[in-house]
């Protein structure tokens, strides 16, 4: 696993450059590099393990396609890094980002990888881009930052892995 977060904290920074904000065109919402905007995944902390060094949080995530459509998925983020916060709870918002409409129900499923961090006394912000998915084809973008309740700060690499809910 820390292979793959390794690899994905790699492309997090080169990819840096393609979470740009999304640009308003019609309906749909198209991105510098010419991927369009295709919904947004809400995911909400069911439970959270953390080490310091090592964390995995659990959620619970609903996506929205632009097309009206909606399926659930559970996630989960295993971080590496420096990790202070004892959260209370966490509501993570992106907007996602592929190279067309999602047509299958279970497309998002897959692995994403990418960067976060974060601060909060009391209620906080945090924030983190993820690339992944099937093919790699999708990137996960902060629609804001998200709303974190509890005490702490953080700078770590993410594996978030989806899987779909029938």
């Amino acid at each position: 696993m820390f292979d793959k977060i390794f690899k994905g904290s790699v492309l997090a920074i080169a990819t840096g450059g393609l979470a740009a904000p999304v640009l308003a065109a019609s309906d749909e919402a198209m991105t510098a590099d010419g991927k369009v905007e295709v919904g947004t995944l809400t995911c909400e902390l069911t439970d959270v393990n953390n080490i310091v060094v090592y964390s995995n949080e659990t959620f619970s995530c609903r996506y929205e396609g632009t097309d009206g459509s909606t399926h659930m998925y559970n996630g989960e983020i295993d971080s590496v890094g420096l990790n202070l916060e004892f959260k209370a709870d966490e509501v993570l918002k992106w907007a996602v980002v592929a190279p067309a409409t999602i047509e299958k129900p279970n497309a998002l499923e897959g692995e994403y990888v990418g960067a976060s961090a974060g601060a909060s006394v009391g209620a906080g912000v945090s924030g983190n881009v993820l690339v992944g998915g099937s093919e790699d084809q999708f990137a996960l973008q902060p629609v804001a930052v998200s709303a974190t309740s509890g005490l702490g700060a953080a700078l770590t690499i993410d594996n978030f892995t989806l899987t779909y809910v029938n």
